[in-house]
């Protein structure tokens, strides 16, 4: 079905309209796979003839400015994924038609305020924020009071004492050009699956994953080397975008360094991708 969708898409055009709503209205449930191929087709008729009729309850809508101005006309938006420059503005405009649960912004240079949110998206339960480097000010994540599984791509931070903790939370994914260091962990006192990029010590990280004490799941570029555990990291010692070390995609029970990390994971941690698929093992934000 998802291929009928994409091969409609590829046609496109007001001529292919009328088949592709025939397919809408036998698979609303689809409906972010059919907003998938909304550039396809004149954005207006295409709005009110497929995506009207389509359910939006599963699957991630995502769209960009050019869409915004239609995102009313989609019922019971629950996911949705904003790419590309909008300001804080037309972000709060896009979120006040739908009482979303699951909200991502992506390769947003404009967007400062995430303020905004606490208005807009109450009941948000996962946020997940890449390459959007104007954003400075990560205080009023505090008011988001449901939130419990946080990303974090590329956005400049380095220090994960650079947050506010968030108690609540109980999945975290924290990704850095430059080394992170996961000073002040024990704070998120909820938190039980993390994901992070190369740390800045593979030593501190395992002190402070041990002092946390909750924490089950972990997933990191590569499994630390015995050496690595007496030494900083002060530069990741190849590119986060290099080709992946079969290691990577091995599991392994962790040792003595992670006592408290039952499960583990060595996957590559590399940049986000615009992935539509809302979960992930082991948690619950868009990677």
């Amino acid at each position: 079905m998802r291929r009928t969708i994409r091969l409609l898409g590829l046609i496109g055009g007001h001529g292919a309209l009328p088949r592709i709503r025939t397919w809408a209205l036998a698979h609303p449930e689809l409906g972010a796979e059919f907003v998938a191929v909304w550039d396809s087709f004149p954005p207006g008729p295409y709005a009110s003839e497929v995506l009207e009729v389509c359910t939006y309850s599963e699957g991630v809508v995502t769209v960009s400015g050019k869409h915004l101005k239609y995102l009313h006309r989609l019922p019971d938006v629950r996911h949705l994924l904003l790419t590309g420059d909008l300001t804080d503005a037309e972000v709060r405009e896009a979120l006040k038609a739908h009482r979303l649960t699951g909200l991502g912004i992506y390769d947003n240079q404009l967007v400062t305020d995430l303020g905004l949110l606490a208005s807009c998206v109450p009941d948000v339960e996962l946020l997940s924020l890449a390459r959007c480097p104007a954003i400075k000010d990560f205080t009023p994540l505090l008011d988001l009071t449901a939130l419990d599984s946080l990303s974090l791509s590329n956005l400049g931070l380095t220090r994960l004492d650079e947050l506010p903790p968030l108690p609540q939370a109980i999945y975290l994914y924290i990704q850095s050009d430059a080394p992170v260091s996961l000073s002040g962990l024990a704070s998120w006192s909820s938190l039980i699956s993390l994901g992070m990029s190369l740390p800045v010590s593979f030593a501190e990280a395992a002190a402070e994953i041990r002092a946390q004490g909750k924490i089950t799941h972990l997933s990191l570029p590569v499994p630390p080397s015995p050496d690595e555990f007496s030494r900083p990291r002060s530069r990741p010692s190849y590119g986060l975008h290099s080709a992946p070390p079969a290691a990577w995609r091995a599991c392994h029970t962790c040792g003595s360094a992670f006592p408290r990390s039952a499960h583990s994971r060595w996957r590559p941690v590399a940049e986000t991708p615009r992935s539509t698929s809302r979960r992930c093992a082991p948690g619950r934000a868009w990677r």
